[in-house]
């Protein structure tokens, strides 16, 4: 979700990589929100050219291998913060189902219309600080089978939207 401010997008990514197979990567994510556009723009750059590296023939291959990458991506091109402001979801998918993982998460719905349903408690592992991981974090299989998942930065305010408003504080215009 943006966050508050002039520009709620700023540093603010998204995309879907195709793997083999059926298996599809979708990540969203920020880094350097705090910092004006134009010094945003170069750790934003770095991190959609890793993402769009990732590869593989399942979920797991499509996941392991985004979070191998990602872990080589040096820090200081991740601007001034070195990669420690990085907020991450991770989707991947395919024919047999869903793994999300992520850094920075405050926490996550899945939206089921006509509402936005919570994923996993506050209490959750998935949810926690931003910054580079030292290693691959954990990946969770959703019980919650949604037509899509959003999640807001940690320490952020928690949300509860009808679907329409979720999508709108995602830039999202239906």
């Amino acid at each position: 979700m943006g966050s508050a401010g002039r520009f709620p997008f700023n540093g603010h990514f998204r995309v879907s990589v195709p793997g083999e197979m059926g298996a599809v990567l979708h990540a969203a994510g920020r880094v350097g929100a705090s910092v004006p556009p134009e010094q945003a723009w170069p750790g934003v750059l770095t991190l959609y050219k890793a993402l769009h590296l990732a590869t593989g023939r399942s979920r797991v291959e499509m996941s392991r291998n985004l979070w191998d990458l990602l872990l080589t991506v040096p820090p200081e091109r991740l601007g001034a913060s070195m990669g420690r402001d990085l907020t991450l979801l991770v989707v991947a998918e395919d024919p047999e189902g869903l793994l999300i993982s992520g850094v920075g998460l405050g926490g996550l719905m899945g939206v089921v219309e006509p509402r936005a349903r919570p994923v996993v408690p506050p209490s959750h592992p998935i949810l926690g600080e931003p910054g580079l991981p030292k290693g691959p974090p954990r990946a969770l299989a959703p019980r919650l089978t949604a037509k899509s998942y959003v999640a807001w930065c940690h320490g952020e305010p928690p949300v509860e939207f009808r679907t329409a408003d979720l999508y709108e504080k995602c830039g999202v215009r239906q």
